[in-house]
């Protein structure tokens, strides 16, 4: 296991994925201490949100009006969205009916997702808690974006088909209680899609080797992986774990290496990061990413 070269100076956190207090220092960049929880295996910020502090985390996102997350998409990363959707398509169980599926996207930023979701078919809402990237997502797409967090949302139980967290979990300061208000929300035979960063990645566990075995003095690229916006990094086990005390059984589950153009990194790290993702790409469990597909379990 990886150890940090400093200890804790704060109080730690309970995990939050199993509240369990038993966690230890894994790694500190910087000021971001990040914890793991021995009990599950959930890596996580050592850092407490309120509702009022993250709304003021994500306020100014809105600002940078298309330099946002799903802005500047190419061609690999259109066509990965697109496979996602389908596949939550194919998975999805209703009686028969002519009316289109509906799909609700959690943290649908300028909207990239869900203009994807509606080409394909998908009455769309979403949920932004920022308000100028709210408006922005209603007036392109002509549709309904709530602009509060999920749990607050006054819609009937039960009613979409498709969910969609697309590199959203990892932000949540209580991502139990959004999963629990995701499950109120999907319909019986529904799915939820996930997608996250996924902590036992081979780029991950050679970053964490090199930053221990120089002590912290080579730590550009955990400074890279681990940064405040993300206060969960999953693994295989923790994320299960949520999943599974939340009420969702998988469907589906692999990892995938994120697209090399979404990384703000030097054309240099991007020849190194191409050939990690070539290795882990034949290992099992070691791509950058989970792909989740649940539903509520029977």
């Amino acid at each position: 296991m990886t150890q940090a070269p400093a200890k804790a100076s704060r109080p730690q956190l309970v995990c939050r994925v199993c509240s369990s207090s038993n966690t230890h220092l894994m790694v500190e960049v910087e000021s971001n201490q990040v914890l793991r929880c021995q009990a599950c295996g959930h890596v996580f910020l050592n850092v407490a949100h309120t509702a009022e502090s993250i709304s003021t985390l994500y306020e100014d996102y809105g600002q940078q009006g298309e330099n946002q997350y799903f802005s500047g998409m190419d061609a690999q990363v259109l066509s990965n969205i697109d496979g996602y959707l389908r596949r939550a398509q194919e998975l999805v169980e209703v009686d028969e009916t002519d009316q289109p599926l509906r799909l609700l996207d959690i943290g649908c930023g300028n909207g990239g997702l869900m203009q994807r979701a509606q080409q394909l078919g998908f009455a769309v809402e979403g949920v932004e808690i920022c308000q100028p990237l709210a408006q922005l997502v209603r007036d392109r797409l002509d549709c309904r974006v709530h602009g509060c967090f999920v749990e607050d949302l006054e819609v009937d139980d039960a009613s979409y088909d498709v969910i969609t967290m697309y590199d959203l979990v990892e932000h949540l300061a209580e991502p139990c209680v959004d999963l629990r208000a995701v499950h109120r929300l999907l319909k019986p035979g529904g799915v939820l899609f996930v997608l996250t960063p996924n902590d036992d990645a081979l780029v991950r566990t050679i970053s964490k080797q090199l930053y221990r075995f120089t002590r912290g003095r080579f730590n550009r690229p955990m400074k890279k992986l681990y940064y405040p916006d993300h206060l969960s990094y999953f693994t295989k086990q923790s994320l299960h774990e949520l999943f599974t005390r939340t009420g969702f059984e998988v469907l589906d589950w692999h990892t995938k290496n994120q697209e090399l153009g979404r990384l703000e990194i030097s054309w240099l790290e991007k020849i190194a990061v191409r050939a990690l993702f070539v290795a882990g790409d034949r290992l099992s469990a070691a791509g950058g990413k989970h792909i989740a597909y649940v539903r509520k379990a029977v």
